[in-house]
């Protein structure tokens, strides 16, 4: 089982996932648990005959899987056969779904601070902001010729290469220090849209 730190929000939201191995996960797509529960209800008439499809401690599994979910609160669900990923804010579910077969535990990941949905955990990286570009038409030379002159601002590469092209999908980025700064960025890059992040250590 890997432990993995929360970085950012998933989905914009949750703190923690745990990603399950579920032989059974298809009956979990659509994050509708009605639906699924229609659906288990068909795989268990199959169970014990000729058209089973897994073995019945897999189905038994996914049974005790749907069971703890319909107890929680505020959770989503993601689908991968044949994992499924459980976002929550609540840590105790982190702890219930573990518990329910450790073995089937692929990964878990939970926060070393609070994050809000702007913040970005990177005790690594000595700057206040993370900015990450969107798409871009053209080159922005200037901006960058302006920003190696100024020690508030750090360029990955990734973003510099995207920056010096005619054009480019974006999502790289590059780090800031002090609201103001930000600001001249925003000036400087009119036309892109970027995604601001707050870097928490």
């Amino acid at each position: 089982m890997l432990i993995k730190t929360t970085k950012k929000l998933y989905k914009g939201k949750y703190q923690y996932n745990i990603v399950l191995v579920c032989a059974f996960s298809v009956v979990f797509r659509g994050n509708d648990l009605n639906v699924t529960a229609r659906k288990i209800d068909n795989e268990e008439k199959l169970v014990d005959t000729k058209w089973a499809w897994k073995n019945p401690s897999e189905f038994a599994y996914a049974k005790e899987l749907y069971n703890m979910l319909i107890t929680m609160d505020d959770f989503s669900i993601r689908v991968e056969s044949p994992t499924i990923t459980c976002y929550t804010n609540n840590y105790s579910d982190i702890i219930a779904l573990r518990e329910i077969d450790i073995s089937k535990v692929r990964r878990i990941s939970v926060p070393m601070v609070t994050l809000t949905e702007d913040s970005v955990y990177m005790p690594e990286i000595d700057y206040e902001f993370r900015v990450t570009i969107g798409g871009t038409k053209h080159q922005y030379l200037d901006f960058l010729e302006w920003a190696d002159a100024i020690d508030k601002l750090r360029i990955t590469n990734s973003c510099r290469e995207m920056l010096s092209q005619r054009s480019s999908y974006g999502g790289g980025h590059f780090y800031v220090n002090g609201e103001n700064m930000l600001l001249m960025c925003r000036m400087q890059l009119a036309g892109i849209n970027l995604t601001v992040h707050r870097i928490v250590h």
